[in-house]
Parts: structure tokens; C-alpha cells; sequence
């Protein structure tokens, strides 16, 4: 089986993406509010550049840490993620927070919590700067 359910009634899954040494194909990352920034962070930590990971999608475990923004990140087939309809920590973060995952407002949400990491976002700039 390429997926087992985890107990909070969630796809684990078991296709990884191959690895070399000093890589990893599951990883923690800090949630950042949009899949692109969270796939970015993903393949920095584990070491795998994009272009290595054809075929392969980050999954979202469903074990997103409230308190830390943490959650598991699996690579697995890309085929096996889109067959599979599935929940994980996207939609455990959009519960928590009231956002939608992907949303300025999700982005904002974990900047607020001391999440994010890489570019902050013009728009935050821009609104930083008038009350700081």
C-alpha cells in the first residue's frame, strides 16, 4: 500500500523520493502560509534541489504543531498525491489560524507568530514601516 492512515485520520505515505547521502526525502519545516514557500523550505532542508525532484510533490503531514508552526514534510510521487484525496496540516494550519492556506492572510498569520522565514513580503514592508 502506498498510504496508511495516521491517527488524527490522515494519509501517511510511502512512495518517497529516492535520496543521496546528506539528503532527506521527510523533513521539518516551520509553516510559512503558502505551499511554494513551504516546498522552498522543504527541499533547503533536506538538501535535494527542485530539479531533482521531478515526479515528486511535498506532502503535508498532519501534525502541525500550533505552538511552533512545525510540520513534516514527505516527498512522495506526485502521481500518488493527486490520486489520493487527503487533509494534512494545510488544513490543520487554516483551522488554527482562520486562514486559507496559500492567502496574504495566511502568509501575514504566520509572520505575526514568528514563522516566517526567507522574503518578507512588500505589502507587510510597506505596512510595517507606517507603524514602526
Amino acid at each position: 500500500m502506498e498510504a496508511s492512515i495516521t491517527r488524527n485520520r490522515f494519509y501517511r505515505f510511502s512512495r518517497l523520493c529516492p535520496v543521496k547521502e546528506g539528503q532527506k526525502n521527510i523533513v521539518q519545516i516551520t509553516m510559512q502560509g503558502t505551499r511554494s514557500r513551504d516546498f522552498a523550505a522543504a527541499f533547503k532542508a533536506a538538501g535535494i534541489k527542485k530539479k531533482d525532484a521531478v515526479g515528486y510533490t511535498w506532502h503535508h503531514v498532519d501534525d502541525f504543531d500550533p505552538k511552533t508552526g512545525k510540520t513534516t514534510m514527505q516527498l512522495i510521487k506526485t502521481e500518488t498525491h493527486k490520486a489520493i484525496r487527503h487533509k494534512g496540516s494545510v488544513s490543520q494550519f487554516g483551522a488554527h489560524s482562520g486562514t486559507k492556506y496559500g492567502s496574504p492572510q495566511a502568509v501575514d498569520y504566520s509572520y505575526t507568530q514568528g514563522w516566517l522565514t526567507g522574503r518578507v513580503p512588500k505589502r507587510l514592508k510597506e505596512l510595517i514601516s507606517k507603524f514602526c
